[in-house]
């Protein structure tokens, strides 16, 4: 099968599936490359977690304590979308990271190296694609907490506030 031509011997549309792009990295580009970026999604992973669940929370007692809304779906949808906000806020530093380290080209020493590349280039510059990166996390974050709140109310588990 001929091989469709790209810019790069391993864009990604030169792939026929994703296993096939893993093992062309490993055999012609190495082990290294293939975790690149590892050490930053790990972090950046638990940042989204602790976003999510920490300030579905505190947004959920915020909301309640205005008295304004009840404990209902729309007081789900409006804490799990802040939270999802702040959940793309926390981790897009290291997204950009992440990011910018899977792409690189051995420009890098690590990952301090690159934090510190970034930071030349404005504070602004650890939010780029924060827009693009929201549309995605919070729609995950609000169907996520709007399902979790259901199988709460339909199972009988009761949290405390």
């Amino acid at each position: 099968r001929p091989r469709a031509l790209t810019s790069s011997p391993l864009a990604p549309s030169s792939y026929s599936h994703a296993l096939d792009g893993m093992y062309r990295v490993l055999r012609e580009e190495g082990l290294k490359k293939l975790f690149s970026g590892a050490s930053v999604a790990s972090p950046r992973g638990a940042l989204v977690t602790v976003g999510q669940l920490s300030c579905y929370d505190q947004a959920k007692q915020l909301v309640l304590a205005t008295g304004l809304l009840s404990d209902n779906v729309f007081t789900h949808f409006l804490s799990s979308f802040i939270a999802g906000i702040c959940a793309t806020f926390l981790c897009q530093p290291l997204d950009v990271l992440k990011t910018r380290l899977m792409n690189s080209h051995g420009e890098y020493q690590g990952v301090v190296h690159c934090a510190m590349e970034t930071a030349k280039l404005g504070p602004l510059a650890f939010y780029k694609g924060f827009v693009p990166a929201a549309v995605r996390l919070i729609p995950q974050t609000v169907l996520t907490f709007l399902f979790l709140e259901q199988l709460r109310k339909y199972f009988g588990i009761k949290v405390t506030t």
